[in-house]
């Protein structure tokens, strides 16, 4: 059985490395879940057109633990969970924090450029 499937294409990725490479599937934001932060969503867009999302949960391995206090609607807060699409990091130590590193990251190595993420957008 595939990790994750396009309803539209019915492109399958084989397992969540595949699909985190895949040049083709570009992150669009992420949708947090403000109890349980294993529950958010991130979300992509692949090349067909379709949105696809996929739990932190399958991220689990690839980043720290979310753990800690949650700052959103706090005074430390940089409000960036907030907005839907910025994929910037968050540099304050919030349970989300280890997500926005990861969707920042995957943005960085889809944007176009030297092929590290040092290009324009």
């Amino acid at each position: 059985m595939a990790f994750k499937s396009c309803s539209f294409c019915r492109r399958e990725w084989e397992t969540l490395d595949e699909f985190a490479r895949d040049p083709e599937c570009r992150p669009l934001g992420l949708v947090v879940h403000f109890k349980d932060a294993y529950r958010s969503l991130l979300l992509f867009n692949h090349s067909c057109g379709t949105t696809l999302a996929v739990r932190a949960d399958d991220f689990r391995d690839r980043m720290p633990p979310l753990e800690g206090p949650l700052l959103a609607g706090s005074d430390g807060c940089h409000e960036h969970c907030l907005r839907f699409g910025d994929l910037e990091p968050c540099d304050q130590p919030c349970r989300n924090a280890p997500l926005r590193r990861l969707m920042a990251d995957m943005s960085r190595r889809h944007t176009p450029g030297d092929g590290n993420g040092n290009g324009k957008r």
